[in-house]
């Protein structure tokens, strides 16, 4: 058997297979948005609060370790040491999500991601930690579309917009939209 198709059928065809920006999570570092978004979103803090769960954070969302009391350089200036422990916490965080999908890799499970994908999960990771991204419907929902299954990754990406939101934290809310649209972005 023979099939004939148009020059626009193959345009269309290879549109639809165009997996291009999909890569491996191994291969992928946080982008500019990223360290962007988690700058705005968690905000300088040159001296320990308690978020309201119990845990004191300093810096731009940094919470190991921290007790009340602390402070960060002289407790008015502190962008440099706060950056270098965002660096710090993004690379752990960075870490533990590639460890996700090459433990996935190594069950035969191939799961291509894109830069927005990448960025939006470490965000959720270093917010949530990464336990929680690990425990998350978002990795349930990616890992079992096995293919670049848009209506799973679709599924994937609406779990997002209730992955640790509470009333105790509104404002995860309009966090949790950018970082659905940042997952979403170019598909």
């Amino acid at each position: 058997m023979r099939i004939i198709i148009t020059e626009t059928q193959l345009d269309l065809i290879s549109e639809q297979l165009d997996t291009s920006q999909f890569k491996q999570a191994v291969d992928l570092t946080a982008s500019q948005w990223y360290w962007d978004h988690v700058r705005k979103e968690e905000s300088l803090k040159c001296e320990a609060y308690d978020i309201g769960d119990g845990k004191w954070t300093i810096g731009y969302g940094h919470t190991k370790d921290v007790k009340k009391g602390d402070i960060l350089g002289d407790g008015k200036n502190c962008k440099n040491e706060a950056t270098t422990l965002l660096r710090e916490d993004s690379t752990y965080h960075a870490n533990k999500l590639r460890k996700i999908f090459t433990d996935w890799t190594k069950q035969g499970i191939n799961i291509l991601i894109t830069q927005g994908m990448f960025d939006a999960l470490l965000s959720l990771s270093y917010n949530g930690g990464a336990g929680g991204i690990r425990r998350s419907d978002v990795i349930a929902l990616l890992k079992d579309s096995q293919t670049v299954d848009n209506d799973k990754i679709q599924q994937a990406a609406n779990s997002i917009k209730s992955y640790r939101v509470s009333k105790k934290f509104p404002g995860l809310v309009k966090r949790r939209e950018l970082e659905y649209q940042r997952f979403i972005e170019g598909l």
